[in-house]
């Protein structure tokens, strides 16, 4: 007959082993989901400096829970579309924005909230830059198939 510590630590050493393939199967990679979307938001503010808005949208989540809010205004997908599209037919053809800190909370495997604190420079069809100010936005990038996509943007100017 076995004693009771024999039956106590096989228990034990099945939860072990039990709770060591759970957290497996749970770990998250957090370096790598944040590189993955670094690399897309460069990607991202690179199509917008080079006047690229177009290919900068197909980075969005084009759905009805798409919100992107500026300086209190909030706008559905269609309306932070439009604007850039009347911004652009107003002479704005690019936006350059310089990253001067990034803060990354990874939610899960597919969503990761950003913060940035940025200067925003406006490029017009002349090639004037105007200085926008410094901004700070908080983005939640989504992870649809193998692309991550922004889900929601919620951006103010730094006073």
């Amino acid at each position: 007959m076995k004693s009771p510590i024999f039956y106590l630590f096989s228990i034990i050493c099945v939860f072990l082993v039990s709770c060591n393939q759970h957290d497996k199967t749970k770990s998250i990679d957090t370096s790598q989901v944040i590189s993955e979307v670094t690399n897309t938001e460069k990607k991202l503010y690179s199509l917008l400096k080079d006047g690229k808005v177009d290919e900068a949208f197909k980075m969005h989540i084009n759905n009805s829970d798409y919100r992107s809010i500026r300086q209190g205004e909030i706008r559905n997908f269609a309306d932070l579309e439009k604007l850039f599209r009347d911004n652009t037919a107003k002479g704005i053809k690019a936006y350059d924005w310089k990253i001067n800190s990034r803060d990354f909370i990874v939610i899960n495997e597919t969503n990761v909230l950003e913060t940035i604190q940025a200067q925003r420079n406006i490029i017009s069809d002349s090639n004037i830059v105007t200085p926008t100010g410094q901004w700070v936005l908080s983005t939640l990038w989504e992870k649809k198939g193998d692309n991550w996509r922004v889900a929601y943007v919620h951006s103010s100017t730094k006073n």
